[in-house]
């Protein structure tokens, strides 16, 4: 089991968590330029953990939602774009802060986590 982080602005300033939260999906809006994006998208799978989220380089990393994949087959929505199926747990604003593990990838659209502590706290919800 993998756990992703995404982000929940799309285009730099519209909130698209209520639409995730909403119709039970995580996705992103990047064009088919954006191969890293894409390719992360590919590697998720059923079971896997997502969490939704912020990033400021002044204010860290805010959680604002946490979820299980329930289908990893890629799915379009006209609202939020390509993603997959999420069972959203919980979803609130969980200010983290930052972070000083040296993993400089947290202003990316989507990523894997790889800090065991926030690996921890996102488990926690199941």
């Amino acid at each position: 089991m993998a756990i992703y982080g995404i982000g929940a602005f799309q285009d730099g300033h519209r909130q698209v968590l209520d639409d995730f939260i909403q119709n039970g999906i995580a996705a992103t809006n990047q064009p088919a330029s954006a191969v890293v994006v894409h390719e992360f998208l590919d590697r998720i799978q059923t079971g896997d953990l997502i969490y939704a989220k912020s990033f400021n380089p002044t204010k860290g990393l805010t959680i604002k939602a946490i979820g299980i994949v329930t289908d990893g087959t890629l799915i379009y929505d006209p609202n939020v774009g390509k993603g997959i199926r999420v069972k959203w747990v919980w979803h609130g604003e969980n200010v983290i802060g930052q972070l000083n593990d040296n993993y400089p990838i947290r202003t990316c659209t989507i990523y894997e986590e790889l800090n065991p502590e926030l690996k921890k706290l996102i488990a926690s919800h199941f």
